[in-house]
């Protein structure tokens, strides 16, 4: 069986793939599409505020500071990456990879 992560450690942090949607009617994280996280944001995807939102709800899931999340890729698409500064590898496994052992 091939496992699908939505994640890349590095020695500093976690890269988190994401898919964005903008414009929703909540800001929440759905849960996993194909190899990506599926986040819903608020806010409009223009002047980086879909971005801002998206650190914000990725923060605010892992019970981390805002300042931890940083879109590092994909700005001006709904695919993107989250670099997130902290280990949570095991909490994603746990969210997002628990039916795939």
């Amino acid at each position: 069986m091939t496992k699908i992560l939505c994640y890349e450690k590095s020695k500093n942090g976690i890269y988190l793939k994401v898919k964005v949607v903008p414009k929703s009617s909540r800001n929440e994280v759905i849960g996993l599409v194909g190899d990506r996280v599926k986040v819903a944001v608020r806010a409009a995807p223009q002047n980086g505020e879909a971005n801002k939102a998206l650190e914000e709800v990725i923060a605010s899931f892992f019970s981390l500071k805002k300042s931890s999340c940083t879109v590092t890729s994909g700005h001006q698409t709904s695919r993107k990456t989250v670099f997130i500064s902290e280990d949570v590898e095991s909490k994603i496994k746990a969210v997002f990879c628990s039916n795939m052992d």
